[in-house]
């Protein structure tokens, strides 16, 4: 996923999340854990859904191809990609701002 749109929905977690009072050091300290936070839900998610198959091919891929590369068999072997990152982003902000308790 495209780091500008990832750090954009980070932006809009912590303003939802109401986060002030905050210096700007440890505001950017929290934006720099919540990327990483949701990249590596977002690579999980889609590692789940490679096929056992392809899980060779696609570690050749992600050691020696471009980032191209990378989207371009993410999207041939996962259809429904866009979906996977969309669901897995829309879990982590209800997890985030407290939306997923009964």
């Amino acid at each position: 996923m495209n780091q500008r749109l990832i750090e954009e929905f980070i932006g809009r977690l912590i303003s939802e999340k109401k986060i002030v009072g905050v210096s700007d050091e440890v505001l950017n300290q929290m934006k720099s854990d919540l990327y990483q936070r949701v990249e590596d839900l977002i690579n999980a998610s889609i590692l789940r859904r490679v096929p056992q198959t392809k899980l060779g091919e696609f570690q050749d891929i992600l050691e020696t191809g471009s980032d191209d590369d990378v989207q371009k068999f993410c999207k041939e072997v996962i259809p429904d990609i866009d979906s996977v990152v969309a669901q897995t982003l829309l879990s982590f902000r209800n997890t985030y701002l407290g939306l997923n308790r009964a």
